[in-house]
């Protein structure tokens, strides 16, 4: 256990008086605006904060009320994320809350934000989960073990000093996670734009540099996805031609459905591949469903040999991948379009990066009928028109996008890495807060003893019997509004 500076004391949220209140449930709520703000456990975010974006309102007459300087603390929840807890603050009215939470309200001689800082604390570090109770779906922390959760608790004019270098130190933090948040937009708009620009053979003529520093969603590209769905509007550069999918097939084959009823799970029995495997313009063969090889003999047509074009056609349409050779002899799904390329006239390659477009995405989706389930007929997908460069060109196309897609990743992976240590950096300061280091000690600071022991004396005087009995409930309230009192 770590050695805590002579003035602090190692406590609960019992022993110093922390007033607990679980919220109520409501089956009835609404998201315009109508009745009071009711807080939900949605609106603890993970790392410690209100979020009120997805408000919902409800009509509510009782009491049970939480306001600006008080603790929400998640006491329902998954089990990962049982004990979240944040700072109420910013509200414009007292708010109502759900029965998942539990309103904490420290008493005078503890800062809200010190408290606060550290349940949240101890949720990252995984306490409330070695007390909670587990039930179906869900698990749960009880109010008195909630109360029973062991803190520290350093002289009241520390703990300012504490939260004050805290928040020095999160902003510039912050500040950090905001840029890498930015970073990591541009990125992605950048992966965009790349497929884009090799679309309108652009790629040449615009630096990736130029791309990046583009001023926001504005840039032309763009403006040409956002204005319509159908590619016609593409300028074709000279010795380009549209040519529909179908007529990049292989001569003597189809495209094709995949299997309509592949039956349970067959051990020994042929790979199948299903829109979820389709991963990154790729299949993940990794746990790969198998089915009786009777039932895929059935669809000959889509048992692949290895360079097929893949097209999700219903539920998430549009979704691309070319089949790797290491799943010849896989069959596909019902939900599959298969198109066998004619590599002597188009790269796979090239036709994949074509359909990753925004402008092709969106193209897919527009196509599709909405039954049960959105889908895209097969025969529409054969439709779909294809910009078509000469052949050498698609391969110089292809391989700058794959260049330019690895820098983005390579970006990407380094802001990812930033973020983490971040994170890191987050907790570093929390652990040095609740230990100590992160403050100086000031002799004139009341020890937190003695914050103590005022506590215990008028919880002992509010507990000392009178003449004449009073009902339960009256003494109980009558002992918590005058340990609410407490002076500093």
């Amino acid at each position: 256990m770590t050695e805590l500076p002579r003035e602090w004391v190692r406590t609960t949220l019992a022993e110093i008086a922390v007033e607990a209140q679980p919220g109520f449930a409501s089956g009835k709520h609404n998201s315009f605006g109508s009745g009071i703000l009711h807080l939900r456990p949605m609106n603890i975010t993970r790392d410690g904060r209100m979020d009120v974006s997805d408000a919902r309102y409800v009509d509510d007459l009782t009491d049970r009320r939480v306001i600006n300087g008080d603790l929400l603390f998640n006491n329902t929840n998954s089990p990962a994320l049982v004990g979240k807890t944040a700072l109420v603050a910013g509200l414009q009215a007292a708010c109502a809350y759900s029965n998942h939470m539990t309103r904490l309200r420290p008493p005078r001689g503890v800062d809200a934000v010190f408290l606060a800082r550290q349940m949240h604390w101890l949720w990252s570090r995984g306490y409330f989960q070695s007390v909670l109770n587990n039930h179906v779906n869900q698990a749960s922390v009880a109010t008195k073990k909630l109360l029973d959760t062991p803190i520290v608790l350093p002289p009241y004019e520390e703990q300012r000093r504490i939260v004050a270098k805290m928040e020095e130190l999160f902003s510039h933090l912050d500040a950090g996670a905001g840029a890498i948040k930015k970073g990591h937009a541009l990125v992605h708009r950048l992966d965009r734009l790349t497929t884009e620009l090799a679309v309108r053979n652009r790629l040449t003529f615009v630096p990736m540099a130029e791309e990046v520093g583009a001023s926001s969603e504005e840039d032309a590209l763009i403006n040409i996805v956002g204005r319509s769905a159908a590619p016609d509007p593409l300028e074709l550069p000279a010795g380009w031609k549209f040519v529909s999918l179908e007529e990049l097939v292989s001569y003597g084959r189809k495209a094709a459905y995949g299997v309509l009823v592949p039956g349970p799970h067959t051990p020994d029995g042929v790979p199948i591949v299903r829109v979820g495997d389709l991963e990154n313009g790729s299949v993940n063969t990794n746990g790969l469903k198998r089915i009786d090889s009777d039932i895929s003999n059935r669809y000959p047509r889509t048992v692949l040999s290895g360079g097929e074009l893949l097209i999700s056609l219903v539920g998430t349409i549009g979704r691309v991948a070319l089949a790797p050779n290491s799943t010849a002899g896989a069959n596909v799904a019902r939900a599959i379009g298969v198109f066998p390329l004619n590599e002597e006239v188009v790269d796979p390659r090239w036709v994949l990066t074509v359909l990753q477009s925004e402008t092709y995405r969106r193209l897919l989706e527009g196509a599709a009928n909405e039954v049960a389930r959105k889908t895209l007929n097969l025969a529409d997908a054969r439709k779909c028109r294809i910009p078509l460069p000469p052949r050498e060109l698609q391969g110089e196309l292809v391989n700058e996008v794959y260049r330019r897609r690895a820098e983005t990743s390579r970006l990407s992976s380094a802001a990812t890495r930033i973020e983490i240590r971040t994170d890191h950096l987050r907790a570093v300061v929390l652990a040095a807060a609740f230990a100590g280091r992160l403050s100086e000690r000031d002799p004139t600071d009341t020890p937190a003893a003695e914050y103590l022991e005022r506590i215990r004396a008028q919880r002992s005087a509010a507990s000392t019997p009178r003449r004449g009995r009073r009902p339960k409930s009256q003494t109980t309230r009558n002992q918590a509004e005058a340990v609410q009192e407490t002076l500093l």
